[in-house]
């Protein structure tokens, strides 16, 4: 994955609840002086220009007037404070060809917006060339579900994380599981949500692999037709489960996304992490 690049004359250490969220959200970020900006622009995947009250704001535009032609395939973020003079419809006039995005900050203590800023342009692709098309990717999610049997599942209810390591089996885009029960079904009967995470023991940086998935939980009845899916995954004696003193749950997880972190990827020259959506 290509870097992000923040221009901003502040430095790293200082203590600037902005600047800190955004190289948290955003890394692996490098933080770069405006006068080194153009230098940086072959190795950005993303860049973020932050400007603070006493920031020659002008200049900056100047600068990237100046490489337009490079900048059009990077997308670019604006992070302004209230009261600079510099408006976002004054650099969309005059840098509008980019693929570019602004925020005003009103209250530097308040960093949700920064947040929220920082997560939609993750979300905006970057380095084209290192993504592997769809339909190749998916084997390489599936071997590495099927080739593994547990996770980590995580779900949420009022603001209570419970993440509990937990046998799956994969079919299908989905996830299924048994369970006696535990504090995972309060998420998961309210608001569905679940995070999944499969991993390779760790043998080294440069051997890594890993899926982090999304999708919705849920708990499926005796009589379902993927509760009968789930128990055939198990190869589970229905007669034995009816006899067990205490009652056996089924989850199923629809899959949503996949972000496979994978050193093997650079080997074909394309990005260590891809994103597949079933």
């Amino acid at each position: 994955m290509k870097p992000v690049f923040i221009i901003s004359q502040l430095a790293r250490s200082a203590p600037d609840p902005v600047l800190q969220t955004l190289t948290c959200v955003l890394g692996p970020a490098h933080l770069v002086p405006i006068d080194r900006f153009p230098e940086a622009l072959q190795a950005a995947g993303r860049l973020v220009v932050y400007l603070h009250q006493d920031a020659d704001c002008y200049r900056m535009l100047d600068l990237l007037q100046n490489q337009v032609d490079r900048l059009l395939d990077i997308p670019l973020g604006w992070v302004l404070p209230s009261g600079l003079g510099l408006t976002p419809e004054m650099i969309k006039k005059q840098l509008g060809a980019l693929d570019m995005s602004c925020m005003t900050v009103p209250d530097h203590r308040d960093i949700t917006p920064i947040i929220d800023f920082s997560l939609e342009l993750r979300q905006r692709p970057a380095d084209r060339e290192g993504l592997m098309p769809p339909a190749d990717l998916k084997p390489y999610i599936e071997a590495f579900l099927s080739g593994h049997n547990t996770c980590t599942l995580s779900t949420c209810y009022l603001g209570q994380v419970s993440s509990r390591p937990i046998e799956y089996r994969y079919a299908n885009a989905k996830l299924y599981m048994v369970s006696e029960g535990g504090e995972k079904f309060a998420g998961l009967l309210t608001n569905h949500q679940a995070a999944v995470t499969v991993n390779e023991p760790y043998q080294g940086f440069n051997k890594l692999a890993g899926l982090q998935l999304k999708g919705q939980g849920s708990l499926q009845l005796p009589g379902s037709e993927l509760y009968q899916s789930a128990i055939s995954a198990f190869n589970l004696n229905p007669g034995r489960i009816e006899a067990l003193p205490t009652s056996l749950n089924i989850i199923v997880v629809h899959l949503e996304e996949a972000e496979y972190l994978w050193s093997g990827f650079k080997n074909l020259g394309l990005d260590v992490r891809q994103t597949y959506h079933f």
